[in-house]
């Protein structure tokens, strides 16, 4: 099965996105991460409540349609690339979850506690105002992806 991923790295076909690559640069800078809060609670409630569920700072990241990673890419990495890729380990650990949904929203009356637990739930699902119809979805996997393809856009 085919996914999408997107990155600032200029990649080539069959180069290989090692899992893990978020949490690497999460540590890297630390608390001082604008990430950092967030993260560490989406962590907490996934080792508490939903331990098999693979960790965002292990996984490789991905979408399932063009136009989820076109929607990811227009707010979260601009001037980044899009791939065709595919999951290499198919039995790895993944888990979908909603990439707008994993800090407060402000149309929303929930707490951070609160997002994380529906997150790993996959129990709210967001839609961006100038990407109508689009599921804001990812695909988290322990798996490394293969590049099968650069998008042109």
């Amino acid at each position: 099965m085919s996914l999408y991923h997107c990155t600032h790295f200029d990649l080539a076909n069959n180069d290989i996105i090692t899992p893990g690559n978020w949490g690497r640069k999460l540590f890297e800078i630390g608390p001082k991460h604008q990430s950092w809060k967030r993260e560490m609670v989406l962590e907490a409630i996934r080792a508490w409540h939903f331990p098999n569920k693979p960790s965002r700072l292990s996984c490789a990241f991905a979408c399932e349609t063009i136009e989820t990673i076109r929607c990811y890419k227009s707010a979260q990495c601009p001037n980044g690339f899009i791939y065709e890729v595919e999951i290499i380990e198919r039995t790895a650990p993944q888990h979908k979850g909603d990439f707008n949904a994993v800090e407060p929203l402000p149309r929303l009356d929930l707490d951070m506690w609160s997002i994380a637990h529906k997150y790993w739930e996959y129990g709210l699902k967001t839609n961006v105002q100038e990407w109508p119809g689009v599921e804001c979805s990812e695909i988290l996997t322990a798996s490394p992806l293969r590049i099968i393809q650069k998008v042109l856009l």
